[in-house]
């Protein structure tokens, strides 16, 4: 860890790079010789709160790593952050992470995917990890997007609904 610096010294090292013009996110640069986990925790940029808004990006320099953050909220004292991308190297992802990852699939309904039409939405409910295989790039990113947000949880490496409940049976079949 870096020698603690005071809040707003931190912000020296924090510049603007770029604005999006009239879709109104800025892209901000920040060099750090605090690791990337450190830039990352809420309060690390709590005093530029008034300049960085919600939708912003950071192209973080770290000691540790270069990122690119996205600005998911701001406001308490806090701004949230989301990694976009990293240098640094991600522990693999295990085979119950894996197979949970997949079982999430069979847990989105039409309501979750609405940009499927009704024959779509018939291949991907029948099948929906060959459907999601087999689309094209635009729709399975939407889809991932939607198992990131989606309202079913996984506890203990299994699948359940959001009520906590898992009678076996897919949600919207």
């Amino acid at each position: 860890m870096a020698t603690e610096a005071p809040p707003r010294a931190r912000l020296r090292h924090l510049s603007s790079c770029l604005t999006g013009g009239m879709t109104g996110w800025t892209l901000w640069h920040y060099l750090s010789d605090y690791t990337l986990a450190e830039v990352r925790e809420p309060t690390f940029f709590a005093d530029a709160e008034r300049m960085i808004r919600a939708g912003d990006f950071l192209a973080v320099t770290a000691s540790d790593a270069g990122g690119l953050l996205y600005v998911s909220e701001v406001g308490s004292g806090a701004v949230v952050t989301r990694l976009m991308a990293s240098t640094l190297r991600e522990t693999p992802m295990t085979q119950a992470e894996f197979l949970n990852l997949l079982r999430r699939l069979f847990f989105l309904d039409h309501a979750d995917v609405p940009f499927l039409d009704d024959r779509e939405w018939a291949l991907f409910r029948d099948d929906p990890h060959r459907f999601f295989v087999r689309t094209d790039d635009d729709i399975a990113a939407l889809i991932w997007a939607a198992l990131n947000t989606n309202r079913g949880t996984i506890n203990h490496g299994e699948a359940t609904e959001p009520d906590g409940g898992d009678d076996g049976h897919r949600r919207g079949a």
